[in-house]
């Protein structure tokens, strides 16, 4: 009897084991699942900020262009005017609160943040 006993052990720990094995087994798979999950995540947000990074490039691209026609706008806009146009440029102008020769600033008007120089012509 004592033989038929200890076999009857040994197959309980046996299936014993074989439970927590597989118990551990579906723990693991959990946690493969899991981590794919997140792998699948991380993948999306990459390609999301990979589209966001080409969608501010191309923004950029847009604003540097439109900073280039800009500042050539400004440069041939701020070209002197002739001498006999000042009188009635100014004419236009509010009053200006100062004057200064050294500077060349003949007024200023602030409006809102921005203030707004006239410059004398040399």
């Amino acid at each position: 009897m004592a033989a038929g006993g200890g076999c009857g052990e040994t197959v309980d720990q046996y299936r014993a084991e074989v439970e927590r094995l597989t118990q551990e087994l579906a723990e693991a798979n959990r946690e493969k699942i899991r981590a794919a999950e997140c792998g699948l995540v991380v993948l999306e947000e990459n390609q999301t900020l990979k589209q966001q990074y080409a969608d501010l490039e191309s923004e950029q691209e847009t604003l540097k262009q439109e900073l280039e026609q800009l500042q050539e706008c400004l440069d041939r806009s701020l070209d002197p005017l002739p001498q006999h146009c000042w009188a009635s440029y100014f004419s236009l102008l509010p009053p200006a609160p100062y004057r200064s020769t050294s500077t060349g600033v003949i007024g200023h008007r602030q409006a809102g943040s921005d203030v707004l120089l006239w410059l004398k012509a040399k």
